[in-house]
C-alpha cells in the first residue's frame, strides 16, 4: 500500500518538519499535523468593555490530498516526480 501526497507548499513544510523531528520513528507521516496561525483575523467585541479585538485563529493543518494506491503481486508503480510517499506493508 502506497500513500502519495502531492508536492504542495503545506505538504513540503510538513515533510521537512517530520524529517527534522526527534519523534520521526513514532509518527506516521500521513498522520502529521502542524499548528499554524491562520492569516485571517477575526474581530471580536469583548463583553466586559465593548472594545473590539483582533484575534488570530489557530488551526491544525494536516497533509493535503493523500491518495492510496494498493498494488498486487508483480505490479509496478512509478511514483510521480516530487511526490511524497509512505509505504505500508501489512505482509512480507
Amino acid at each position: 500500500i502506497f500513500l502519495l501526497m502531492p508536492p504542495t507548499e503545506r505538504n513540503i513544510s510538513l515533510y521537512e518538519s517530520w524529517l527534522c523531528s526527534k519523534n520521526q520513528g513514532d509518527i506516521f507521516f500521513p498522520d502529521m499535523k502542524e499548528e499554524k496561525k491562520v492569516e485571517q483575523n477575526t474581530n471580536e467585541i469583548e463583553a466586559d468593555t465593548g472594545t473590539e479585538t483582533d484575534k488570530k485563529q489557530q488551526q491544525a493543518l494536516g497533509v493535503e490530498s493523500c491518495v492510496r494506491v494498493t498494488l498486487k503481486e508483480n505490479q509496478t508503480f512509478i511514483i510521480p516526480t516530487g511526490w511524497i510517499h509512505a509505504v505500508y506493508t501489512p505482509v512480507d
